[in-house]
C-alpha cells in the first residue's frame, strides 16, 4: 500500500468507525482496490489506538458531563428523587448493560472467521445496512432518554451493537436503528452510540494483539511502518471530524443519505467479486 493509499485508509476507518457505516465494509473494500492481499494486524492495530484516542477527545465533553454526574449522584445517594435530574446516570446505566452483549458478540468473530469474510454475505449485510439508515426516517420520532429506558432496551441495543460483528453492519446505524423505534431521542441515541464505541474499539485493540501473536507480522521495513503510522494519524483525523459531522447531521437530518452510500457500496463490492 502505498503511502497516500495508507493517509486514505486510515481517514475512511476513522470516518466509518464513527458514521453509521461499517468500517470493516470500507476497510475490505479498499484492501481490495489497494491490492493488499490480507489484513495487517499491525496497521490495524495502531489504526484503532488511534481511533481510541481521537473518540476519547472528540466526546471529551459528554464524558466528564457523564463522570460530573456520576459524582453528584454519589453525593446524592440518600435522596434518590434528586438522581433522576442526572440524565448522564442513566446514559451510563444503559452503556454498563449494553456493553457486556456487544463485547461478547466481538469476541463471537474468532471461532467463524471464514463466514463472516464471505462476499456475497457482506454484499447483503451493507443491504441490510442500508435499511437501517433508511427505515427511521419514517418512524414517529420520540423523545425518550435513558431515564425512560428499560433494561431491556439496554440488552436490545447490546445486541445491536454486536451485530457489527459481520462486515456490512455498522454499530453506529444498529443502535440508532433500534433506539429510534424505542421513541428515544437521535442525540440521546448518538451519544450512546459514541460510548458503545470505546469498549468496542478497546476490544478490537485486543483482537489486533490476538491476531499479531497468532499469524505473526510478517516483514516490516522502514517504509512499511511509515505507511502504518499515516495510516494512524488518518485514523485519527477521520474519527475526530466524524465525530462533529454526525453531530451535525443528527442535529438537522437523518441518516437517509448514508443507506445510499451502503447501497452503492454494496453493488460495487459485488461488481469487484464478479470481476474478480
Amino acid at each position: 500500500m502505498s503511502l497516500f493509499a495508507s493517509i486514505i485508509y486510515g481517514f475512511v476507518s476513522g470516518l466509518a468507525e464513527v458514521f453509521p457505516v461499517s468500517a470493516q465494509a470500507n476497510q475490505m473494500v479498499m484492501r481490495q482496490l489497494f491490492g493488499v492481499a490480507h489484513k495487517e494486524p499491525i496497521r490495524d492495530l495502531l489504526v484503532h489506538i488511534a481511533i481510541l484516542a481521537a473518540l476519547f477527545l472528540a466526546c471529551r465533553g459528554l464524558f466528564a458531563k457523564i463522570r460530573r454526574e456520576q459524582v453528584m449522584a454519589y453525593r446524592m445517594r440518600r435522596n434518590p428523587s434528586q438522581i433522576r435530574s442526572l440524565k448522564g446516570v442513566y446514559d451510563m446505566r444503559l452503556v454498563k448493560t449494553a456493553a457486556p452483549i456487544m463485547i461478547v458478540g466481538l469476541f463471537f468473530s474468532i471461532l467463524m472467521p471464514d463466514f463472516y469474510y464471505r462476499r456475497p454475505l457482506f454484499c447483503l449485510m451493507l443491504l441490510v445496512n442500508g435499511a437501517l439508515n433508511m427505515i427511521p426516517a419514517y418512524i414517529h420520532q420520540g423523545n425518550r432518554d435513558a431515564r425512560s429506558l428499560t433494561n431491556l432496551d439496554g440488552i436490545l441495543v447490546g445486541f445491536a451493537a454486536a451485530l457489527s460483528v459481520f462486515p456490512g453492519i455498522s454499530r453506529n446505524a444498529a443502535v440508532m436503528f433500534v433506539t429510534l423505534t424505542r421513541e428515544a431521542d437521535k442525540q440521546n441515541g448518538l451519544n450512546w452510540a459514541l460510548l458503545l464505541a470505546v469498549p468496542a474499539v478497546a476490544v478490537m485493540i485486543l483482537l489486533d494483539f490476538i491476531s499479531i501473536f497468532t499469524v505473526g507480522i510478517g516483514t516490516v521495513t522502514f517504509m512499511t511502518f511509515l505507511g502504518y503510522l499515516l495510516s494512524a494519524m488518518g485514523a485519527f483525523l477521520g474519527t475526530y471530524f466524524g465525530v462533529a459531522f454526525i453531530r451535525l447531521v443528527v442535529t438537522n437530518s437523518d441518516y437517509s443519505g448514508f443507506a445510499y452510500y451502503d447501497f452503492g457500496l454494496a453493488l460495487f463490492s459485488f461488481a469487484l467479486y464478479l470481476i474478480a
